[in-house]
C-alpha cells in the first residue's frame, strides 16, 4: 500500500565498484510521505520536511537532501495546491 509511506535506506558501497574499492560512509536514504488521497495535498508536506531535513544537517547549499513531487493526474497549471506549492 503506498499510500501508507515508506522508509528505506540503500548503502552505496555494496553496490557496483571494485572489490576492495570504499566510497566512505555513502548512504541514500528513501522516505515515500504517506498520501490517503489521489489530491496532491502531500506537496507542501514533503516540501517543508525537505527543509527541515536540510537546515537539520546545516545543508546551506541545498546538496544533501532533495524532495522529489510526482504529479498523478492530469490537472497543473492554476489549480489548487500544486500550483500553490511550484510558486
Amino acid at each position: 500500500q503506498y499510500h501508507l509511506g515508506a522508509f528505506s535506506e540503500l548503502d552505496l558501497t555494496e553496490i557496483g565498484g571494485e572489490v576492495g574499492e570504499t566510497s566512505g560512509d555513502r548512504k541514500i536514504c528513501v522516505s515515500l510521505n504517506p498520501n490517503p488521497s489521489h489530491l496532491e495535498s502531500i506537496n507542501p508536506v514533503v516540501m517543508g520536511k525537505v527543509r527541515a531535513k536540510q537546515a537539520f544537517l546545516n545543508d546551506t547549499q541545498r546538496e544533501k537532501v532533495l524532495g522529489i513531487l510526482l504529479h498523478g493526474d492530469a490537472s497543473f497549471s492554476g489549480q489548487g495546491v500544486v500550483h500553490e506549492t511550484m510558486e
